[in-house]
């Protein structure tokens, strides 16, 4: 089943992404402070590897977020910019259908 935002509308490529990003910053987490438990606090080598995990997985999470977010905002402004232009045709033609305006 599709992940839905509040409002119903189906979860955008990059609001996964930055689930991934704080997902993966989490397990890291996890990963670490049970290393700490473990073998305590001397080990850096336990701890490295929960840091590099998140980091890893935070870094992929971004790669895509960013990008996506950028391509979001382009399409947005263009999808924008054609609604404009149609209601402004639109508004051209109901006043020359009512007679108000010669064809241009």
């Amino acid at each position: 089943m599709q992940q839905a935002d509040e409002l119903g509308f189906p979860l955008s490529q990059t609001e996964r992404a930055a689930q991934t990003v704080l997902l993966g910053t989490v397990l890291g987490m996890i990963r670490i402070f049970t290393a700490i438990n473990v073998a305590g606090l001397g080990n850096q080598a336990v701890l490295a590897g929960g840091i590099a995990e998140a980091l890893i997985i935070t870094v992929a999470g971004l790669s895509v977020a960013i990008p996506s977010i950028m391509f979001y905002r382009y399409f947005r402004g263009r999808v924008d910019e054609l609604v404009v232009y149609m209601e402004q045709q639109a508004l051209k033609m109901v006043e020359i259908l009512h007679g108000e305006r010669e064809n241009d």
